[in-house]
């Protein structure tokens, strides 16, 4: 310790360094905080690195070098004299005040908090949102049921050759399985056909809703990957017949941002899951708020008002070991008094005093006690 106390300089243990690391950690805490409490109801937050880091490691690495830079702080005011023992007195009775008035504060804070979330996200919360949730996936699987069976009765080789011969229109007859059809797309492959290599067999429908021609090539069975802004669901299928192959696409209507809407269901219902598991630290969410993010700052106003303590009281140290050397009869050293203070009031007394000539002692005289 003592080699590290010879590399830091004294300059950080100075009254400006101590202001600046202080707005530094406030910062910090703050910081911490917003990111952490932000992602607090989060389903993800306590699984992932970041929250982790975040709300464990970020806030004891912070406390622990507080620790260490209190203990060299507390190392350095030791060793060079300017502790004493009437302003460690001030000292821990500062850091009490300091920590009971923080630790309430916050306590009363987080109890209002956990009492507003509660009460806003009751055990009807979750419910609700999980039958809205259910209720959701009964509509998309209603649809897609019609979808499949639109495929399973026009996407075959026979219907689709009958179709080309016959020229129907297929709108009305889809209608009647699925009541949303918007559009309905056959092409044939073929490499001979220019620009894309194929050739329409079947287009009908609403144009708006068709699915571009030179996309073709995307195809695949089953239902296309949904987009959070789709106005149709959309089906395709790869049919081959006769030596030929065929690609179908089938649209149908769907309310408006239906998947971003059921997207925002099942965040808020899972997020409404991880409140609803909070609720039982709830009451405790206050200290664990106090102990991550307000007991950095707390840590550093305490070691800032121990160097202001130490400061304020070292005239008083000086006037102690002063009036010990006039009460030995040394009266060649004077106070220089800073301040109109009582401290400074009791330099010029103890330096009017060392200026008076020593008086002879008599017998009978009484000794005057001068306390401070």
């Amino acid at each position: 310790m003592n080699q590290l106390r010879r590399v830091i300089p004294a300059t950080i243990f100075s009254i400006p360094f101590l202001l600046f690391l202080f707005v530094l950690v406030l910062v910090a805490s703050y910081l911490l905080a917003d990111n952490s409490i932000s992602g607090l109801f989060s389903p993800t937050m306590f699984s992932t690195p970041r929250g982790f880091l975040l709300l464990v490691v970020a806030p004891l690495s912070l406390i622990l070098f507080l620790c260490l830079f209190f203990y060299m702080l507390f190392s350095h005011t030791w060793h060079t004299g300017r502790s004493s023992r009437f302003g460690r007195k001030i000292f821990v009775l500062l850091a009490v005040l300091v920590t009971v008035t923080s630790l309430s504060i916050t306590l009363i804070v987080g109890r209002f908090t956990g009492i507003a979330v509660s009460s806003g996200f009751d055990g009807d919360v979750p419910e609700a949102l999980r039958a809205a949730r259910e209720i959701s996936d009964l509509y998309q699987n209603e649809r897609k049921l019609a979808i499949e069976r639109v495929s399973f009765r026009f996407f075959n080789g026979l219907a689709i050759v009958n179709q080309r011969a016959m020229r129907r229109d297929w709108m009305d007859e889809l209608r009647v399985v699925d009541a949303y059809a918007a559009a309905c797309q056959v092409y044939r492959e073929d490499a001979n056909v220019t620009p894309y290599g194929y050739e329409a067999v079947i287009e009908t429908g609403d144009m708006d809703y068709f699915f571009p021609r030179e996309e073709l090539y995307t195809v695949r069975d089953g239902f296309f990957p949904p987009n959070a802004d789709d106005r149709v669901l959309r089906y395709g299928k790869l049919v081959r017949y006769s030596n030929e192959t065929y690609v179908c696409v089938y649209s149908s209507l769907i309310p408006t941002q239906l998947f971003a809407r059921d997207a925002l269901i099942r965040t808020v219902y899972e997020e409404s899951r991880v409140i609803n598991a909070l609720d039982r630290i709830m009451p405790y969410l206050g200290l664990w708020i106090f102990f991550m993010f307000c007991l950095p700052p707390v840590m550093m106003a305490v070691l800032l008002g121990y160097v202001l303590v130490m400061h304020l009281v070292t005239p008083l140290g000086s006037a102690a070991e002063f009036s010990g050397l006039l009460v030995e009869g040394n009266r060649s050293f004077r106070l220089v008094p800073k301040g109109g203070d009582e401290a400074g009031v009791i330099a010029e007394n103890l330096n009017r005093l060392a200026e008076k000539p020593a008086e002879s002692e008599k017998r009978g005289d009484k000794k005057a006690s001068l306390r401070l």
